[in-house]
């Protein structure tokens, strides 16, 4: 697992600089997903730096026990990316497309306790190995599915 960390951009364009165009121009296809289906673009409001460092280390201090969970259950996490940032609060992260990889993307500020870590990170990355395996239920996070159940 490949990990790009946007927090120390964060720090450096939003809360030091308050030039918020530069820290999404550190990763742009994410900002463009993101803010098309996941969230208003709005001001950034998260501005302790302490608490998004600590936000930061919880996640990926965490990261190499969760690919070894998923190791030991034969789901090999080679081919997955994630990135860390910071976002507008209105998801825990998802999945997307990045350079034909399947990118699990974890905006820091949902994630306050090793609990929210395992169980919300764990469930981002098995978006990314659905998708690996079914591209084509992919939707860019906005086509809403219909699911019928039936007898037959």
């Amino acid at each position: 697992m490949h990990v790009i960390d946007l927090t120390q951009d964060y720090i450096r364009y939003v809360i030091q600089q308050d030039r918020p165009a530069l820290y999404e121009d550190s990763l742009p296809q994410l900002f463009e997903h993101y803010y098309q289906f996941w969230a208003s673009r709005s001001s950034y409001f998260y501005k302790d730096e302490s608490e998004i460092w600590h936000r930061s280390e919880l996640v990926r201090d965490r990261l190499p026990f969760l690919e070894k969970k998923f190791s030991n259950k034969g789901l090999h996490l080679e081919q997955v990316e994630v990135v860390l940032f910071i976002g507008q609060g209105s998801s825990n992260g998802h999945a997307f497309l990045l350079d034909g990889k399947w990118t699990v993307w974890l905006p820091l500020e949902t994630y306050s306790s090793l609990f929210a870590v395992d169980v919300f990170v764990s469930h981002e990355i098995a978006h990314a190995l659905h998708y690996q395996r079914q591209p084509d239920f992919f939707s860019s996070g906005t086509k809403k599915r219909k699911i019928t159940f039936s007898d037959k």
